[in-house]
């Protein structure tokens, strides 16, 4: 987590995902607008939430790191 600015975590919040609960927190908490935040996950329930609520999504691959880094380099505009 020093990597980080913030986070939230299911089990401290009580809250998971997709529920939009979650992702508002998130928001409310570090006063993001989600059209300025990306949202990056293997699973497609999760990203058509965040897409529903105006943040960039992007799938990866589970447990695959190049997929990870590929998805980061294309929001950030890397090659």
């Amino acid at each position: 987590f020093d990597l980080v600015d913030g986070y939230v975590l299911s089990y401290l919040d009580h809250q998971i995902k997709p529920y939009e609960s979650i992702y508002q927190t998130l928001f409310e908490r570090y006063s993001l607008k989600p059209e300025e935040c990306a949202f990056i996950d293997d699973n497609i329930k999760n990203i058509d939430t965040a897409r529903r609520l105006g943040m960039l999504g992007k799938k990866v691959e589970q447990n695959q790191f190049d997929s990870v880094q590929k998805a980061v380099l294309e929001i950030v505009g890397g090659d």
